[in-house]
């Protein structure tokens, strides 16, 4: 983790040193770790020794940067494991006071900037909160049976460009598959915009021109990843002839697994045929009347669903997304949908009482499923 230490008033740098630990982790213990750091080391340059206590109160967050100078976060850190969601700083003046060294005043207002310094690898997919609100998705984690995806503050940090890349070629095999079978687009980027913008003011020509050779060479790299030969068509594998009843059960199966829903959409499907519908970023309910109403629409054309997906969209109403297994197997395949999850779909507009079918794009998220487009 970088510490760089700043007057707070003329945003002049102090002081910039690495430590272990996160920036994104035990926000408040790495501030009082820094405090207790002036009693062996002046890293504040004020010229002599002591505990220090910089008096900060609240901490902003952006991805793997945390700093109590930028007032624009959306997430403020308002006390040792309490937070809250809202889109801009309060009104109300946080400057921190000076900072004390043994009691005494020590002359300056300091300003914090930490992060977490590398390269993280971005999936082209997103992620859903609780709240349903959207994150891009960076690369956790590879391991023998799954990879994981996470936000930008938890992704796996390359400490440069040529780790970076050496994962890449060790496990390209398995971004390959991700790309071909789930629609993944892979790049990359810094893990903050100071962490780059660090690395070009203190890197050598020499060390700089390398970097620069990398860069073209990863980029290449996964466009290469990203483009392989493979198509984006529906997904027509061991399609039947005939849309019998069992075969519309073990396709409705079929299209639960593929898309990951929660097991008790899953077992209850089994055990009755029960219909779920999902909302808030992926959360799974119970059919409400508006989700009973657009499934007698789609029953009406002669339809099976199997899913609903509510949204409710400024000006235009609540929207219900069935999910269904038409009588035409010939159909199936763009029921099913592509790797960027695109497929056809029943859209009941609970507020105009009108309904039309359409391309929809679909992701899982939080064990059931968000339309995303």
């Amino acid at each position: 983790m970088v510490i760089k230490i700043y007057n707070f008033l003329t945003k002049q740098l102090i002081n910039s040193f690495q430590i272990d630990g996160s920036a994104s982790k035990d926000l408040f213990s790495v501030v009082q770790r820094i405090e207790s750091m002036q009693k062996t080391k002046d890293i504040l340059n004020i010229g002599r020794l002591g505990t220090a206590s910089f008096g900060i109160s609240r901490l902003y967050t952006k991805g793997n940067m945390v700093t109590n100078l930028d007032s624009k976060s959306t997430q403020v850190i308002t006390g040792i494991c309490s937070y809250e969601l809202r889109a801009s700083a309060k009104e109300e003046d946080t400057t921190p006071p000076n900072v004390l060294i043994d009691g005494e005043d020590g002359g300056i207002k300091v300003g914090l900037i930490m992060y977490d310094p590398g390269w993280v690898l971005k999936s082209g997919k997103q992620t859903y909160n609780i709240f349903g609100l959207p994150n891009d998705a960076y690369l956790k984690s590879i391991g023998s049976r799954n990879l994981s995806c996470t936000g930008i503050s938890a992704a796996r940090k390359f400490k440069n460009m040529k780790a970076l890349i050496e994962y890449i070629l060790k496990n390209r095999r398995v971004l390959e598959y991700m790309v071909k079978e789930h629609g993944y687009s892979w790049s990359y980027e810094p893990s903050c915009d100071i962490f780059l913008q660090d690395f070009e003011e203190s890197a050598s020509k020499k060390k700089y021109q390398e970097f620069c050779d990398q860069k073209d060479y990863l980029s290449d790299l996964l466009d290469d990843i990203n483009t392989t030969a493979f198509d984006n068509e529906p997904d027509s594998a061991d399609i039947p002839a005939e849309a019998t009843e069992e075969n519309i059960r073990n396709e409705i199966l079929y299209r639960m697994a593929k898309f990951k829903l929660f097991g008790n959409s899953v077992s209850d499907f089994k055990k009755s045929g029960k219909i779920y519908r999902s909302e808030f970023g992926g959360m799974i309910y119970n059919l409400d009347e508006g989700a009973e109403k657009a499934i007698a629409q789609a029953k009406e054309a002669g339809l099976t669903p199997w899913h609903v997906i509510s949204d409710t969209l400024n000006g235009i109403g609540t929207i219900h997304t069935v999910l269904y297994v038409s009588g035409d197997t010939s159909e199936w395949a763009s029921e099913r949908g592509d790797r960027n999850g695109f497929l056809t779909a029943f859209c009941w507009n609970q507020d105009q009482s009108f309904g039309e079918f359409g391309a929809v794009q679909v992701s899982a998220a939080n064990g059931g499923l968000v339309r995303v487009a």
